[in-house]
């Protein structure tokens, strides 16, 4: 079994100069940890889709330590979803994996008062 805790979340408004909107930064990370041994532990995680005035521009994923990625792809739901899946080398019981995310978002002009940003 796998264990996944939020540590943090970060909002950082981005104002471009010439662009009705602005870009905002969001920042995440979670660890994940293993009970009772996992041979083929996966973590899942939803990527940023559009959604009103706002449209996903990047996404970054970080493993610490790396060498605990053994792959990732992107898998889609019938809904049109997509997550990304990483699959980690096999993990001993209480081993943790640092999973680290970055997103980078353009908003548009009224989602500023809708999320209630500074």
């Amino acid at each position: 079994m796998l264990l996944s805790l939020a540590a943090f979340l970060f909002v950082r408004p981005i104002a471009p100069a010439e662009v009705e909107g602005m870009g905002i930064e969001l920042r995440g990370e979670f660890m994940t940890v293993a009970y009772g041994g996992h041979k083929t532990p996966k973590v899942m995680f939803p990527l940023p889709r559009d959604y009103r005035g706002q449209v996903p521009l990047r996404f970054d994923l970080k493993v610490k330590p790396a060498s605990a990625l053994v792959s990732g792809r992107v898998v889609e739901g019938e809904c049109g979803d997509r997550v990304a899946e990483l699959l980690l080398k096999p993990m001993k019981d209480g081993a943790k994996v640092n999973v680290a995310w970055r997103s980078l978002v353009f908003a548009d002009s009224g989602e500023r008062e809708r999320m209630k940003l500074p």
